[in-house]
């Protein structure tokens, strides 16, 4: 579970028990360097000692909230994040392991970038079930960027494999498992969804969910979608 406030982010990370359903928490992951401001999702890797996650400020929440008083460096901080995000892809999506290595059970957890490949918005994020292959959302590039995860003792790197571009920009995304299908929530008007976060926050915004599906050859081999609004 991904945690923000004002200090910056945590991973906290939990057992779920069965019978009745409960979670324990077992540890938390604060991470440091360039992910020292806000993640935004994480999923499981490989092994049990590895996951993901997705940057999306490099700067932590004001002190305030998301709509309380800001200083003059958070409200700069959000001006250059909001043009940088529109002409400079810095996103970055990490891999973190426990003491370097991803079969370890013990051991302070370890965080580097993953991929060398930038969004301008990495958001939501799945992999397959086979832990074969991660999706990422950029939302402001409204594509699910694809990557291939390649398995090593010292934690699995991610070799692009290709982009699904969408009509509408993206949140969260799951891997259905048993159609091999990506479902994602959509965001169809974009600026409205801009005016609640930044500005109006009680703006009502249209969303909804879109599904995308691989095609058979005759029909273009390609992925489709479909979805409310």
């Amino acid at each position: 579970i991904v945690e923000a406030c004002i200090w910056g982010s945590f991973v906290e990370i939990f057992n779920v028990r069965t019978g009745p359903l409960s979670l324990e928490h077992v540890d938390s992951m604060r991470p440091t360097g360039s992910m020292n401001g806000i993640i935004n999702d994480v999923v499981e890797g490989p092994s049990a000692s590895e996951f993901f996650v997705s940057t999306w400020l490099w700067y932590s929440k004001p002190l305030g909230g998301d709509h309380g008083a800001r200083t003059v460096e958070e409200k700069l901080n959000e001006v250059k994040e909001s043009i940088g995000k529109l002409v400079i892809p810095a996103d970055i999506l990490v891999r973190c392991n426990r003491g370097g290595n991803s079969t370890a059970n013990t051991g302070n957890w370890e965080c580097a970038e993953a991929t060398e490949m930038k969004g301008q918005a990495y958001n939501g994020l799945a992999t397959s079930t086979d832990r074969t292959r991660l999706f990422a959302v950029d939302t402001m590039g409204k594509l699910v960027r694809v990557f291939d995860i390649d398995p090593k003792e010292s934690g699995s790197l991610l070799s692009w494999h290709g982009d699904i571009r969408v009509p509408h920009s993206l949140d969260n995304i799951d891997f259905e498992e048993a159609s091999g299908d990506l479902v994602a929530g959509s965001i169809p008007v974009g600026w409205k969804a801009f005016l609640k976060m930044k500005v109006f926050p009680n703006t009502i915004t249209p969303g909804g969910l879109l599904r995308l599906s691989k095609k058979p050859q005759s029909e273009g081999g390609k992925l489709g979608g479909g979805g409310g609004g």
